[in-house]
């Protein structure tokens, strides 16, 4: 689950730095880790503007799993209103302890991200085109049309559909990822990305022209 660019600014600041959490913040993070057996990293308190200014918790947790715990675990797209509760009554015996009004309200919303798979698309991000460049080089694949970054993967685009399955047969799969992520790791501050958290897809301009029009906007949906 993606966050704003500030907070996520700001998140990985907190974990570079290892930066204790202002009140009351710091002791629902505590309670929330030593309860649930998972690492907070974060907690941002805010307001929804698209819902008329209904505050809202994002508790910011380090992986994947540790916000899987949250989940549903029947309906996996909705957090669970258990955990949803327990969160909001703990909160909200902390504020009312120390008298803390301004966020002691009743339509709270509780909610829950992760920083490491926004963390791995950062550090894709920051890979120079100059890089894919001297990449594409350096793999000297006439076959290879273009190396193409999206989010949290990469593309290795070849010309044709027969390429494509050439290359996969012939292992160049494992030897183009080993070789793009040795590129990424420079940028990969806090060691997350490994072969099997980060995907490289093999695809080709014949597929991209005849089924998406060789439009990006389609392609990328």
């Amino acid at each position: 689950m993606k966050y704003l660019d500030t907070e996520y600014r700001e998140t990985k600041r907190i974990k570079r730095d290892n930066i204790k959490l202002n009140a009351p913040f710091q002791e629902l993070s505590d309670w929330i880790e030593s309860f649930y057996k998972v690492k907070v990293l974060n907690i941002i308190y805010d307001h929804l503007i698209h819902n008329n200014r209904c505050p809202r918790l994002q508790v910011i947790l380090e992986t994947e799993e540790d916000c899987d715990t949250f989940n549903d675990k029947k309906l996996r797209l909705n957090f669970s209103e258990e955990k949803q509760k327990n969160i909001f009554d703990k909160f909200i015996q902390i504020v009312q302890r120390d008298n803390l009004n301004k966020y002691q309200d009743e339509r709270l919303f509780v909610c829950f991200a992760a920083f490491e798979p926004t963390a791995r698309e950062d550090a894709n991000e920051k890979i120079k085109d100059s890089e894919i460049e001297n990449l594409k080089s350096k793999l000297a694949d006439d076959h290879l049309w273009q190396i193409r970054r999206m989010f949290g993967s990469v593309t290795f685009f070849f010309f044709t559909n027969k390429q494509v399955e050439e290359a996969k047969s012939q292992g160049l799969l494992i030897t183009y990822s080993k070789e793009y992520l040795n590129l990424i790791k420079q940028y990969d501050e806090f060691g997350y990305l490994n072969e099997n958290n980060f995907s490289v897809i093999f695809d080709s301009q014949e597929n991209f022209e005849t089924n998406y029009q060789g439009n990006w906007f389609y392609y990328d949906r």
